[in-house]
């Protein structure tokens, strides 16, 4: 355990359980109590933050956290502040990092907090992606545009797939889904690049399952966050059997969808997918600038990343841009960072 005291402000370094002793008394932050937090203020990019290897910063008169990570003179932040005043906590944890004489990179973050960042505290912001979001309540399967979807459920269902949601007491089924995620974890090969570690199982009190079975073998599963802030859910993993039919990832998101809308839940989330091209961009000379543009071609072409964006495209998704910034102007410290955060 670790604890800094800086001018009221505490960084923790998380593991399980974390212990902070300030003049008011003794703080117990759980992994429980960072779930509950993300659950109510955070986003899809916040659910790094339960990673062991993740710092958290908090803030005596302000609720909520900051998740981060360091690498070397740069701290990587995963999203946007979990808190109710992002703003507050946001300037706070900067007072606390130039104390700190660190650099600050954001990965991930919403529009709206990136332009505050860039007015008020960074000097660097760029576009990077998008966060695919349906809604549960248009029909994804209707028109020209869902022939492809119509048909790829349709082959599934006459395959014999069979969506059901997990519940609790199904020991069988849950220890088949878990035979799943094993295999589906072997199987990756090749170059990966991905944001959030391979936790299938962590947290499950907090996720919601649903799975494909054929002939009482599960082939597929998609677990879900629910996060309070945006009232949507966020697909977390969706993992697939070597010999899962055709269709079977397209049938779990429909019917997820359909469930989801008897509910009166409104929106589901796919989460960031890297955009296709460097997008709007702030605070970079044209030198820069060419060099980040090269920079996208590269990881498009390296890690198949068209591949994921036309499967999430099939859905019909709108999208909400995602942004970067540094607080100062971006370097090979921030390059860096950002590099590892997704395991590249």
């Amino acid at each position: 355990m670790i604890v800094f005291f800086i001018h009221n402000y505490t960084c923790l370094y998380y593991l399980r359980v974390v212990f902070a002793f300030k003049k008011t008394g003794c703080i117990l932050l759980t992994k429980n109590k960072l779930s509950k937090d993300i659950q109510r203020w955070g986003s899809s990019a916040s659910i790094k933050s339960l990673e062991q290897s993740t710092c958290i910063f908090t803030h005596d008169t302000i609720e909520g956290f900051i998740g981060y990570q360091k690498y070397g003179r740069c701290y990587a932040v995963f999203g946007d502040p979990v808190s109710n005043d992002k703003k507050g906590l946001a300037e706070a944890f900067h007072t606390w990092c130039n104390v700190q004489r660190k650099r600050v990179v954001y990965i991930t973050i919403s529009e709206d907090f990136a332009m505050w960042l860039y007015q008020n505290r960074c000097k660097t912001i760029l576009e990077i992606g998008e966060e695919f979001v349906v809604d549960t309540y248009i029909d994804m399967k209707a028109g020209s545009s869902g022939r492809l979807l119509r048909r790829k459920t349709t082959h599934a269902k006459n395959a014999g797939v069979e969506v059901h949601e997990l519940h609790s007491k199904d020991k069988t089924v849950w220890l088949s889904i878990q035979e799943l995620a094993k295999g589906w974890v072997q199987r990756r090969r090749g170059k990966q690049i991905y944001y959030a570690p391979i936790e299938v199982f962590e947290d499950m009190e907090k996720k919601r399952c649903f799975y494909a079975s054929k002939e009482h073998q599960i082939v597929g599963a998609i677990l879900l966050y629910y996060l309070e802030s945006s009232q949507r859910w966020i697909v977390h993993m969706l993992m697939l059997s070597a010999d899962a039919p055709h269709g079977t990832p397209e049938i779990l998101i429909s019917t997820l969808k359909d469930v989801l809308q008897k509910e009166g839940s409104s929106f589901l989330s796919f989460g960031f997918v890297q955009a296709q091209e460097l997008g709007y961009a702030q605070g970079l000379s044209r030198y820069k600038r060419f060099f980040a543009k090269g920079i996208f071609k590269m990881a498009m072409a390296l890690f198949s990343l068209d591949g994921r964006r036309t499967f999430w495209k099939k859905f019909g998704p709108s999208s909400e841009r995602v942004f970067v910034a540094s607080s100062k102007p971006m370097g090979l410290a921030e390059l860096i960072a950002i590099k590892k955060t997704f395991h590249v």
